[in-house]
């Protein structure tokens, strides 16, 4: 199956605006009141940009985001092979993804993993957690997060997730 956030959840505690009218069922509830948002905006929406602007299907989007996203692991390489044959640089180094090698029979056999984050991934990011940022401080908890915000779901796991919530989340 496809790793996906079909929503996003935003939720702290603390006294805020929407539950003071609500009342609690005990007096410690009453101190812990939380607010919850359900945005409907996730990791889905990063794989349907990704087949857009790479012209490819959704399945093949798919597979590129999970490419993007594993955590890359780099091989101890001896000083004298570092620089592979001909003074080329390890593949792990490489800024192409070659899609045939993720299964993607495509016309554009490579595509450069800098355009895809830069230019696609991280702008839908923002305009998540600017969202995310916007319910925060209408349901009164905005700046209020001091433990941090806690990324949950397959969607989790994106590239560039966590520096993307730092950055516009202000954390």
């Amino acid at each position: 199956g496809t790793i996906a956030i079909e929503r996003l959840c935003a939720s702290g505690s603390g006294p805020s605006p929407r539950s003071r009218a609500e009342p609690a069922a005990t007096p410690r509830q009453a101190k812990l009141a939380t607010s919850n948002a359900v945005l409907p905006i996730g990791a889905r929406n990063i794989t349907n940009d990704l087949a857009i602007g790479m012209r490819l299907s959704l399945d093949a989007a798919e597979k590129v985001k999970r490419f993007l996203s594993q955590k890359e692991k780099k091989p101890s390489l001896p000083a004298s092979t570092a620089g592979g044959p001909k003074g080329e640089k390890p593949e792990e180094d490489s800024d192409e993804i070659d899609l045939v090698k993720l299964g993607i029979a495509e016309e554009h056999a490579k595509t450069s993993k800098k355009t895809l984050i830069d230019g696609i991934i991280r702008p839908r990011l923002q305009e998540v957690f600017t969202m995310v940022g916007m319910e925060l401080k209408e349901s009164g908890f905005g700046g209020r997060t001091p433990a941090g915000v806690v990324l949950t779901g397959g969607g989790a796991k994106t590239v560039a997730i966590a520096t993307m919530c730092k950055r516009v989340l202000s954390l």
